[in-house]
C-alpha cells in the first residue's frame, strides 16, 4: 500500500476550502486515505487582541501584506520532522 500525501494549507478562510476539498477527486483521495489535507487558520497565530495578520507594505503604497512573523509561527506549528 502506498503512503498518503499530506498537504497543509495556511489560509485566513479555512471554511471556504472545506467544500471544494471534499468534492471530486480530492474528496475521493481523502476517503481512500491517499491524501490528507490540513487547513490552518493564520489568525490562530495572529498578533494582539484582534489577531492581526497583516501590516502596511514597507516603503508605503496601497494594500496590505501578510506579516512574516505570523507565517513563521504557523509554519513552526505545522512542521513535521522529515
Amino acid at each position: 500500500m502506498s503512503e498518503s500525501l499530506q498537504i497543509d494549507i495556511l489560509t485566513l478562510h479555512p471554511d471556504m476550502l472545506v467544500g471544494p476539498l471534499q468534492s471530486s477527486i480530492l474528496g475521493r483521495a481523502q476517503k481512500s486515505k491517499l491524501l490528507q489535507v490540513g487547513l490552518h487558520n493564520l489568525r490562530d497565530e495572529g498578533i494582539g487582541r484582534y489577531k492581526q495578520v497583516d501590516d502596511t507594505p514597507y516603503g508605503g503604497g496601497c494594500g496590505m501584506v501578510l506579516r512574516i512573523d505570523v507565517i513563521d509561527a504557523m509554519l513552526q506549528k505545522v512542521r513535521r520532522p522529515q
